[in-house]
């Protein structure tokens, strides 16, 4: 059984598309799959399983560290963990989801399978990130308290004074739970998977036994695109637009190049409409809406060179090996698992991280140094990336041979 918070078409992003290459080669290789997910609508629209086999919960319309135990969900992971009996559960995670779920699935003696796509076991916002846009990598809950204020909890409104003295408060009573089922769920879980070194350090520092962490990259199915040509130098952004992926940042940035010689088009979902209000009257700067995923391989074909500007220490961005795929070269920040990926000056070149004047010095580099763009390209060409065959390949051992 696969266990993940979204699911798609209703959720694209790239835990939600590994979730479903996961499935998919799974059932490729004779395994009886089933899913449990979290969706808004229908789940109809699933296509990968048959109905019989998938089980969905409501999607909660925000995750709040006070939803985070949630004793409806609990008991209808219970019945279809009853109805399927699986031998293995592999979670992919538990966001919008009741975090206890993996010690569920443990009780009813399943081997049980977590894969770290993020941060969110250690951190109820998964990117390590405050509100203030600051970087922790220490976990310090009395930051964490602060930083996750439970403005929308139900005791902590009214008057000004009684919301200060309850959103701390709660914040704290709510992590030290929270804290008590993270070590429970490190010696309930039989085995952890990262995608990058990043998060596997970040996680095993809170108490995984270093022979349950395995770090395993992500695979995914080709992506033939062929390169159109223009006479200006084209980058793109693709992602979700919200703070913490870098568009405005990013933007801002841009704006300051030569506007006859460079473009910029950012491709992904727009969660607030005023998100990318620093596109007015830049001419070369566009936003190209939302995209199914079927024209990825076209919009790689329209870009030069794919910029990740992510203020969080990202674990694999699946935008970065498409971009392998597709022999396009990445300016990333030199953090995480983005740094994991880019060599500099091979395949792409990484600018200090936050560093807008270094993120300038590399697009200028890119833009004027044309026997460095050829030598990026061809390093992007001839970058490894995993195969879903060749990921899976990793991954079945470890679902199926633990004691």
């Amino acid at each position: 059984m696969i266990v993940t918070h979204g699911f798609p078409p209703e959720s694209t992003a790239g835990t939600e598309r590994m979730a479903e290459v996961t499935v998919k080669e799974l059932i490729q290789r004779g395994f009886d799959v089933a899913l449990f997910t979290a969706r808004s609508g229908q789940k109809t629209d699933i296509t990968a399983l048959p109905p019989e086999k998938v089980f969905c919960v409501p999607k909660k319309k925000k995750a709040a560290l006070w939803q985070d135990f949630d004793g409806r969900q609990r008991r209808r992971f219970q019945q279809a963990l009853r109805k399927f009996r699986p031998e293995t559960v592999y979670f992919h995670h538990t966001l919008y989801l009741s975090f206890d779920l993996p010690l569920i699935a443990k009780q009813f003696g399943t081997r049980v399978v977590f894969m770290t796509h993020d941060f969110w076991l250690v951190c109820p916002r998964s990117t390590l990130l405050s509100k203030d846009g600051s970087l922790t990598t220490l976990i310090d809950r009395r930051r964490c308290a602060n930083c996750l204020a439970l403005h929308d909890h139900p005791a902590a409104q009214g008057n000004q004074l009684i919301r200060q003295i309850t959103r701390p408060w709660l914040a704290r009573l709510l992590l030290r739970r929270r804290d008590r089922v993270e070590k429970q769920l490190y010696r309930a879980i039989d085995c952890f998977i990262s995608p990058s070194q990043t998060v596997a350090r970040v996680i095993s520092r809170r108490g995984v036994p270093a022979n349950k962490m395995h770090v395993i990259p992500y695979g995914l199915p080709p992506l033939p695109s062929t390169k159109t040509t223009s006479s200006m130098i084209r980058f793109g952004f693709i992602g979700t637009l919200v703070p913490h992926k870098g568009a405005n940042w990013l933007i801002e940035a841009f704006s300051k190049l030569d506007a006859t010689l460079v473009t910029l088009t950012l491709w992904g979902p727009l969660e607030k409409p005023g998100e990318l209000s620093t596109l007015r009257d830049q001419p070369n700067i566009r936003y190209a809406g939302q995209f199914s995923i079927g024209h990825t391989a076209d919009i790689y074909s329209q870009i030069d060179c794919l910029i990740v500007p992510s203020r969080w220490p990202e674990n694999q961005p699946l935008v970065i090996l498409q971009a392998w795929q597709t022999g396009t070269p990445v300016i990333t920040g030199n953090l995480g698992g983005m740094a994991e990926l880019v060599t500099d000056g091979q395949n792409g070149l990484l600018y200090r991280w936050l560093d807008s004047t270094d993120l300038l010095n590399k697009l200028r580099l890119f833009i004027h140094d044309q026997q460095l763009r050829a030598k990026l390209r061809q390093g992007a060409q001839t970058t490894k990336v995993l195969s879903p065959q060749e990921h899976l390949d990793r991954i079945v051992p470890l679902l199926t041979e633990l004691q």
